[in-house]
């Protein structure tokens, strides 16, 4: 994980470092090291920032597992062809594009689904 960070946290460096030598005649000296520090912690509140969105992503792919998980139970226990038909015909419409797919979309079908079989 953090080795797929530093080519991230390289490129950051070299950015700031092009920026202050821009900027180095524009910039008094007394906000020279203030500009510094906070061009230095740029990589860090993206890191903060990718963890924190990766956080929610798997806890929307935890509910989507879990819903699936169940809506699969209650089509099993009904031991109804039907539903068992229609289950499998929602399964395959899921939008599931791989690392592409959109969490919410994958729930909210599952949702639709499982309102689908409880009619």
């Amino acid at each position: 994980m953090l080795k797929e960070l530093i080519p991230l946290f390289v490129s950051q460096a070299l950015f700031c470092g092009i920026l202050l030598f821009l900027l180095r005649k524009k910039i008094k000296a007394g906000t020279y090291w203030i500009t510094i520090i906070i061009a230095s912690l740029a990589p860090f509140v993206f890191v903060v920032g990718y963890f924190l969105g990766s956080f929610n992503s798997n806890i929307c792919y935890s509910e989507s597992i879990a819903s699936l998980s169940s809506l699969i139970k209650l089509s099993v226990d009904s031991k109804d062809p039907k539903k068992m038909e229609l289950l499998l015909l929602g399964l395959n419409k899921l939008p599931l594009y791989g690392y592409e797919s959109e969490c919410s979309q994958v729930y909210n079908s599952i949702i639709e689904l499982e309102n689908n079989l409880k009619k």
